[in-house]
């Protein structure tokens, strides 16, 4: 039932298939193939094509913008379904594991597309980090998609929010092409920090390594976007919205 109302929706079909291509391939389109340097975290020096940073960091940008609104969406348009769910007889625990195994499988299938997009447009040989990076921008932006919906769930303004918010931690933030912000020591607490650093250490780095403390940190970081998020909803801090 979960899965059918799903592909209802026009919204959260472009979201997960149309949208992370759109935003590879604008990447693709407006980058010019110039070299350029920056410094990872580990502090190794980088030297790599503009080009092909650019779209790497455009596919994880893609599926934060894409997982944040599927968060926002789920959380919004289908608390009504489980009420209906729970009313015909099935317990909140069957429900939340159907939510999750539909989450799960429209995650995958984006970040498939993700992945693969990028990566006949990259010469980045690997596909360990740009994977691995995917899934966990998936988990942080779909929990902060979440935590936005129990705050302001209106759909318009929320996607809005996200969207800008996504597009400037990811694009413009914790990226490398944004030169003097990416320098600063205060983007590590943005939430695409840590997998950025992932997919660009294994992207582009010849002696690659952290991977390790790199997913810890971005576990904790989707661990306390949860908490909050159930904090908010326990105590029903809930912005009205009008109709």
């Amino acid at each position: 039932m979960i899965f059918r109302n799903l592909l209802r929706q026009k919204s959260i079909i472009f979201s997960s298939t149309i949208l992370p291509i759109v935003i590879i391939w604008a990447t693709w389109w407006i980058t010019v193939e110039v070299p350029m340097t920056f410094e990872l975290y580990s502090g190794k020096l980088i030297s790599a094509s503009m080009l092909d940073v650019h779209i790497v960091t455009g596919a994880i940008t893609a599926m934060g913008i894409t997982s944040a609104i599927f968060g926002f969406l789920i959380t919004v348009e289908f608390a009504d379904i489980s009420k209906r769910l729970k009313q015909v007889g099935y317990s909140y625990s069957e429900i939340n594991s159907s939510i999750f195994v539909v989450l799960f499988l429209v995650l995958l299938f984006t970040s498939s597309i993700s992945v693969s997009f990028s990566y006949l447009l990259t010469k980045s040989d690997d596909l360990q980090g740009m994977i691995i990076a995917t899934l966990l921008i998936s988990f942080i932006y779909v929990s902060i998609g979440n935590l936005v919906a129990n705050i302001y769930p209106d759909v318009t303004a929320g996607s809005l929010i996200l969207l800008i918010f996504a597009f400037m931690d990811l694009m413009m933030i914790v990226n490398p092409m944004g030169e003097a912000i990416y320098e600063q020591s205060w983007v590590k607490f943005f939430p695409g920090y840590w997998p950025t650093q992932i997919v660009l250490e294994y992207g582009f780095s010849d002696t690659p390594s952290g991977m390790i403390s790199q997913i810890i940190y971005s576990l904790i970081y989707f661990l306390i976007i949860m908490a909050l998020s159930f904090f908010v909803k326990k105590i029903g801090v809930t912005m009205e919205v009008k109709k």
